[in-house]
């Protein structure tokens, strides 16, 4: 864990650090329940990227999505970053290789699965 990033995050006027508001929370709610009753039905590409050490979020939910959308294995992807916490693209070490991999997904899918505009 790395002090800087989570106080450059939270300084970051683009971050929202208030209290959650009623409608955001039951709209992630409603949304969290409708996913997991409707996993099976996931038929498009995706690519799952997760930190190992994040503390907001269990990379769990990140490897049960994968394994139960019905995506093809050659259209879904999943890559767990060994250190990395919740603000990975701020890591100083990891961000650019969470960029990297992330574009460099998007490029093979293209190749593989054209997507429609």
């Amino acid at each position: 864990s790395d002090p800087m990033i989570e106080e450059d995050f939270m300084n970051d006027p683009m971050t929202y650090s208030g209290n959650l508001r009623c409608s955001t929370g039951l709209a992630l709610q409603s949304n969290i329940e409708w996913l997991g009753a409707h996993l099976r039905e996931i038929r498009k590409p995706f690519l799952v990227q997760h930190g190992l050490n994040d503390r907001v979020t269990d990379c769990k939910g990140s490897r049960d999505f994968y394994e139960q959308a019905s995506t093809p294995k050659n259209e879904k992807s999943i890559l767990l970053y060994e250190g990395c916490e919740h603000i990975m693209l701020r890591d100083p070490v990891a961000g650019e290789r969470v960029f990297k991999d992330c574009l460099d997904w998007f490029i093979s899918m293209d190749t593989t699965f054209k997507f429609k505009s």
